[in-house]
């Protein structure tokens, strides 16, 4: 017990220094999840087309379980990741009314002129 207190500094700076790269690479990690899932969303849109959103949303789920490293799914919750495919749905919607070429890919009316 005379130990750790003779060493509490050091051990609270290990403790900072753990938890400070758990939370580094989990942003790392959600910012590379965002741009994978929104691929897989459009991949997703091409494949099944609209009024099928269900269906989508739970074969992105699928696939991003299939690629996620097992650490990752202890950090990044399902809801989290139902959040993230949600937002990139939302992506998108926004880039296929933006881009004519992107509104053709998803077989979307586009509406810029």
């Amino acid at each position: 017990m005379e130990a750790i207190f003779a060493n509490i500094d050091l051990i609270l700076a290990a403790i900072v220094v753990v938890i400070s790269a758990i939370i580094l690479a989990r942003r790392g990690q959600l910012n590379m999840l965002r741009e994978l899932i929104l691929s897989l969303v459009v991949g997703a849109e091409i494949d099944y087309g609209g009024g099928t959103g269900e269906i989508k949303k739970s074969e992105v789920m699928k696939q991003v379980y299939e690629l996620l490293p097992s650490l990752s799914k202890l950090v990044i919750s399902e809801n989290e990741i139902s959040n993230l495919i949600e937002s990139a749905k939302s992506e998108m919607d926004k880039l296929a009314s933006e881009n004519e070429a992107a509104a053709k890919l998803l077989n979307k009316d586009s509406t810029v002129e």
